[in-house]
């Protein structure tokens, strides 16, 4: 590409350090907003919900702490390890048993994290230090089963600590004077199809809740919430290529958005529950963070798509009655357009097809 070089590369380390940071710090927020809502009720929340949106999220932050592992960036790995495998024990434990686990193992990870933040200190990784020392004693709360307010007001503070660097690491990298020149064979690969699976599962889900008020067609709830898992699956597979080959902005609001879809859809099949609508108001302040970073780039007409889809999935728990099918539908659909819209001229302006043969060796 045209333009002076990147004084940032993609390494192990920069990943770990935007999406799994971010990641982990969301999951860490999510449980402890889940913890002090159990005695201060701020929000409504399904239970079955809250475990599928956490089983899938811990799920996914494993195999970058096995990334991490894979690529000898050990104690950040060992930080993601610890906090996705305690979110994934209790969270599967729930969902095939109703038990909400054993506080004895969460004691012994916080203890394991309270280990990694000494050796964080000693390092002078200020962040992780500080974000290890928070969800250590959380987690030790936890195992004491002392105040689940205090339990979590521990686990949110690591989580903002956490997700917040990875934010600033993310925007770093995206709009900073050396941020990173995307390759454009991967590129193509986002914007002609991950971003068109997009732009198909948001015309999808707008256009199911405007029906649940306009009643245009006949539906069926479960044909619905299978085809938007299996596109949704397929869009999360496309995130982790956007990750993985630094298109931070992009990757990470694909992969928010088709765990949304992915757990909810889930849960309604399975347990007849969709509504955690707290998991949607912390993705969509992340959202956010995507929206600044594309629209410095440059990118502003994909960056109006991802705001309607962050205004929409932030503020619908707002309103009630049909202005909560209005305030989804009508920003899903005009952001599904727009992202369609994108991929399609992109596709089209790019020479897709002879871009691959050129580049083909046979």
């Amino acid at each position: 590409m045209d333009g002076p070089e990147s004084d940032i590369c993609i390494t192990p380390c920069t990943v770990i350090s935007v999406a799994g940071f971010i990641l982990g710090g969301i999951l860490l927020f999510f449980l402890g907003m889940n913890y002090a809502n159990y005695d201060w009720k701020f929000m409504p929340m399904d239970t079955y919900v809250y475990n599928m949106v956490k089983m899938v999220l811990s799920s996914i932050l494993l195999i970058f702490a096995a990334y991490a592992f894979r690529k000898m960036v050990l104690i950040e790995g060992l930080v993601l390890f610890f906090i996705s495998i305690s979110s994934l024990t209790f969270a599967v434990t729930y969902l095939i048993y109703s038990e909400t686990g054993i506080s004895m193992i969460n004691l012994v990870f916080g203890l394991a994290l309270l280990g990694i933040s000494i050796q964080t200190k000693r390092n002078k990784d200020w962040v992780l230090f500080l974000s290890t020392l928070m969800a250590g004693i959380g987690f030790m709360l936890s195992g004491f089963g002392i105040s689940r307010p205090l339990e979590g007001l521990f686990l949110m503070a690591s989580g903002i600590i956490l997700a917040s660097y990875g934010a600033l690491q993310m925007m770093a990298a995206e709009i900073s004077p050396g941020a990173i020149e995307h390759n454009p064979s991967h590129v193509m690969v986002t914007e002609s199809v991950g971003m068109f699976l997009l732009g198909i599962m948001c015309l999808i889900v707008g256009l199911w809740y405007l029906d649940n008020v306009m009643s245009i067609w006949a539906q069926h709830s479960n044909s619905y919430n299978i085809a938007k898992i299996i596109i949704s699956l397929t869009v999360m597979i496309f995130s982790f290529y956007a990750i993985f080959e630094g298109e931070f902005a992009t990757g990470i609001a694909m992969m928010l958005f088709s765990v949304s879809a992915a757990s909810f859809s889930f849960s309604q099949l399975l347990f007849g529950e969709s509504r955690v609508e707290l998991a949607d108001v912390i993705f969509g302040v992340v959202f956010f963070v995507s929206v600044v970073s594309l629209y410095f780039r440059k990118e502003k007409l994909k960056s109006l798509a991802f705001f309607l889809l962050f205004f929409a999935i932030t503020f619908y728990p707002l309103f009630g009655g049909d202005a909560k099918y209005y305030v989804i539908g009508i920003p899903f659909v005009l952001s599904a357009l727009i992202i369609m819209f994108l991929s399609v001229t992109f596709s089209s302006n790019s020479g897709l097809r002879a871009f691959f043969d050129k580049n083909d060796p046979n």
